[in-house]
């Protein structure tokens, strides 16, 4: 029989056990990018396509963990001590849970809720004045502002719908805009109030992301310059021991 032979370890290797797992992270992301790269430059291609949706799985992937360990350490504090929404977090949340499609219950144990707090929300959403429970992040004052509101909305939780199903979608409710239009109002700066003071997303506290897309090969070349403190000084945290 064939005995395979393994690689020997260190003696002291269950000491190295989470280093080695930061740092085996460190070489997939570093191959991941690489990959993604190469394919990322056949511009039209299938390629670039697959590329780009393991990028994406790749990203909502790591969006998903994030929110578990923020759930994890906030649900450990007592309900009675958590901070309370905003006013416009509040109509946020009822934002989500529409595009989402939830229950109450649902909602209220994603975003660490009671039921009959959300249900309160859907209450008293057409509360007017400052001390409305729910607000939104500009005051919308005039009928523009609305329409300009929703398009942008539809854009932030749909975000593969084009100008022209957004176009369709609001004359359903009566909305006659084409499709220029809807492109204008989708292409206004998020985070610069347009002329009559409203935001592309309905926050203004949402940064711009920038984006980069290389044109043809050697266009975009990208480094990581992220550093690790450690006892002896500072290291990059592409290769162990580096």
């Amino acid at each position: 029989m064939c005995q395979l032979k393994t690689t020997p370890l260190p003696k002291t290797w269950p000491k190295q056990v989470k280093s080695a797992v930061i740092h085996t992270l460190s070489f997939a992301t570093t191959d991941f990018m690489a990959a993604y790269g190469r394919r990322s430059e056949k511009v039209g291609s299938l390629s670039r396509v697959v590329a780009d949706l393991a990028l994406a799985k790749r990203e909502s992937a790591i969006l998903k963990k994030e929110i578990r360990l923020k759930d994890s350490r906030f649900g450990r504090v007592p309900p009675h001590r958590r901070p309370y929404y905003r006013s416009t977090e509040r109509l946020q949340v009822l934002q989500i849970r529409t595009a989402r499609g939830w229950s109450i219950a649902q909602t209220a144990e994603t975003f660490l809720l009671n039921e009959n707090t959300v249900a309160s929300w859907h209450q008293r959403i057409d509360e007017e004045g400052e001390s409305a429970l729910l607000q939104t992040p500009v005051p919308v004052n005039k009928f523009p502002n609305l329409v300009r509101a929703i398009v942008r909305h539809l854009k932030v939780f749909f975000p593969n719908m084009g100008k022209d199903r957004i176009a369709n979608a609001v004359a359903r409710a009566g909305l006659h805009l084409g499709a220029t239009t809807v492109g204008r109002m989708i292409d206004e700066h998020p985070s610069r109030p347009a002329n009559d003071g409203s935001f592309a997303d309905g926050d203004p506290e949402v940064a711009v992301q920038r984006v980069v897309t290389s044109k043809y090969p050697d266009h975009i070349w990208c480094a990581d310059l992220t550093v690790a403190p450690t006892s002896s000084g500072f290291r990059v945290p592409w290769l162990p021991h580096s």
